[in-house]
């Protein structure tokens, strides 16, 4: 895939025991430039990002980015060699609920999606949203000025920092790395 976008490999796969390879995109670099920082949309050639932190896989051609650095969750389709806007406004506050092409998002760090279509998203301030599949974003967990207790609510919970997201779709449970506390 990354031959195919104008990358070329810079070290040898990692294989395991079992004799699965896995690639590392840090060990692929593009051809004859130097990755920068920034924020462009468009094609593969033309986009960038700043600080990306985690990545979600939502079909064959489409994975969401949580771009940190420019305060936005992007798309790129593969299937149209593009990267686009997915959610936020890039400014530098935490809207609780809205539409997803208008909220901001401040620092965004985790993603996850459930069964029914919902994408899960982190924010550095200690929020968990929820986009539904119709656009809505609204507050699920987290306050910076919540209560740093087992028993809290989870709208009322101190969380710093929580930087991943996983979904048990078994027993409907959010996991939630709560970096800055030390805790899941």
């Amino acid at each position: 895939l990354f031959e195919k976008h104008g990358y070329e490999k810079t070290h040898k796969d990692w294989t395991s025991y079992s004799g699965c390879h896995i690639n590392f995109a840090r060990y692929w670099e593009q051809k004859g430039s130097v990755p920068t920082s920034g924020y462009d949309n468009g094609n593969f050639t033309e986009s960038s990002f700043n600080s990306p932190h985690s990545v979600l896989k939502l079909s064959n051609d489409r994975i969401l980015v949580a771009d940190r650095g420019n305060n936005l969750i992007r798309m790129i389709d593969f299937s149209t060699n593009s990267t686009s806007n997915f959610a936020g406004n890039r400014q530098t506050n935490d809207t609780l609920s809205g539409n997803k092409d208008s909220v901001g998002i401040y620092h965004p760090t985790g993603l996850a999606q459930d069964n029914f279509g919902n994408i899960y998203f982190s924010s550095e301030r200690g929020y968990i949203r929820k986009i539904d599949p119709n656009g809505n974003v609204s507050h699920v967990a987290g306050s910076p000025n919540g209560k740093f207790q087992a028993t809290a609510p989870a709208k009322d919970t101190f969380l710093k920092d929580p930087y991943g997201l996983a979904i048990d779709s078994q027993r409907g449970f959010l996991y939630v790395a709560d970096t800055g506390n030390h805790r899941i």
